[in-house]
């Protein structure tokens, strides 16, 4: 496994980004998963994230190099100074943070096929119209879900929503959920333990199974 921190000096939004990289098998794979970060960022810890990366997927990411998967894995800690809430309503404040993901993020982690995942109100980053040039995406105790989300034509499958039996999340986010699952858009998984804390999707499996879907789906398109 190969791990690294990009950052991007010239950003959209007017200030230093930075990206968690990991490449697992292959040095070029061709199959990328790019995954947002939860809302409740604060200024302080964004840029000491600018200074480490994090450790918390480095023991799946092993594993799953061992099990023969390759591909590259990209993680976007969530915004400081953008109100995901706004992302969700505002029009401009969701078309600027477009152009961040296409004009700063995008070009550094294109490969062939790009499954997007994102962990609570990442949900909103991801699903702001970002996810329309993705091949699927998985959402992860997902929070501030848009009610107008519907599933590109491209996807072969819906949108996987993933949520914890006792994350307190689910519940404000339960009756968007529901409507989209009724409308075909998206597909509910609840049946896991644990509660809305990362590190409880990560040890029921939940984001390993994430880059396991991406991983098979990219296969099951190639020739």
């Amino acid at each position: 496994m190969e791990r690294s921190k990009i950052t991007i000096e010239h950003a959209v939004l007017g200030r230093p980004a930075h990206i968690d990289a990991f490449t697992i098998g292959r040095a070029s794979p061709r199959t990328t998963v790019l995954m947002f970060g939860g809302s409740g960022m604060s200024r302080e810890e964004y840029e000491r994230r600018a200074q480490t990366i994090v450790p918390v997927f480095d023991d799946d990411l092993v594993r799953l190099e061992s099990e023969g998967i390759e591909l590259a894995f990209f993680f976007v800690s969530a915004p400081w100074d953008v109100s995901f809430a706004d992302v969700v309503t505002d029009d401009t404040v969701s078309a600027h943070w477009r152009r961040h993901v296409e004009l700063d993020i995008r070009p550094l982690v294109e490969t062939s096929t790009t499954y997007g995942c994102a962990y609570s109100g990442g949900a909103a980053l991801l699903l702001s119209g970002v996810h329309e040039s993705m091949t699927g995406a998985t959402i992860i105790g997902g929070d501030l879900v848009p009610e107008d989300f519907t599933k590109p034509d491209a996807w072969p499958s819906p949108l996987i929503a993933v949520y914890n039996l006792a994350d307190p999340v689910f519940a404000a986010n339960r009756g968007i959920v529901e409507q989209l699952v009724e409308a075909e858009d998206a597909r509910l998984l609840r049946k896991l333990p644990g509660t809305h804390a990362f590190a409880d999707y990560v040890g029921n499996g939940t984001w390993a199974g994430v880059l396991r879907r991406a991983w098979q789906e990219s296969k099951s398109k190639r020739p």
